[in-house]
């Protein structure tokens, strides 16, 4: 037993988030309309959160609403304004107490929250990438037999994998929770409350196919 690696550690907090979006690119002008995170520890599950971001301009694509199933009268009885929601976040992803978590947002969600913050009129701020575990990536990892992630900047580590392409290796929130035995009901992915929540299940297998 290797007492340091998070598998062990009951104490450790989590933020665990994934952003749904105005189009699946990063475009400029694409805005997050709404964000689900989880606060976890140790293996638990603490709260989560489900925001809908108010953005007077937003311009969703046929595309992005219909992968997630956009419903603008939920959207307009629900969506709050865009600072506080951005503030209560960050409060949680700038704590270094928190490991972040997320699927696939080396390539997106860091870039969606940037994008975010740069439509309120704030600076680029990454400096909470040391701690953050894609679990696309660690899944990756895991299906090519790698069995140990040495170092405690996970993004530098994560990040290898993070574009790798190889015939028939899949890494979809969808194909890790199938193949990890996760309760996944197809219907609920992308959605950004739920894909937390099939996530963070995610992440508490493959923490312990990886030692990390």
């Amino acid at each position: 037993m290797v007492p340091n690696l998070l598998r062990y550690n009951k104490k450790q907090k989590y933020i665990l988030f994934d952003f749904e979006t105005e189009n699946v690119n990063l475009a400029i002008e694409n805005k997050p309309w709404q964000l689900g995170y989880i606060i976890g520890k140790g293996d638990d599950i603490i709260s989560v959160k489900n925001d809908y971001i108010d953005w007077s301009d937003l311009n969703i694509s046929e595309d992005a609403a219909r992968i997630t199933k956009f419903d603008i009268n939920k959207y307009n009885v629900l969506k709050k304004p865009a600072l506080p929601i951005l503030l209560e976040f960050e409060s949680y992803i700038f704590d270094p107490e928190y490991i972040v978590l997320g699927h696939n947002v080396n390539n997106f969600d860091i870039y969606l929250h940037q994008l975010y913050r740069a439509k309120l009129g704030l600076k680029k701020d990454y400096s909470y990438l040391p701690r953050l575990i894609d679990t696309n990536s660690l899944f990756k990892a895991y299906k090519l037999g790698i069995t140990k992630i040495s170092t405690n900047n996970y993004y530098s580590e994560c990040i290898k994998y993070s574009n790798y392409i190889q015939k028939g290796l899949k890494s979809s929130l969808e194909t890790c929770a199938r193949e990890l035995n996760v309760e996944c009901n197809k219907e609920d992915l992308h959605d950004a409350e739920k894909d937390t929540i099939i996530n963070f299940a995610v992440w508490n297998k493959l923490k312990w196919l990886i030692e990390i």
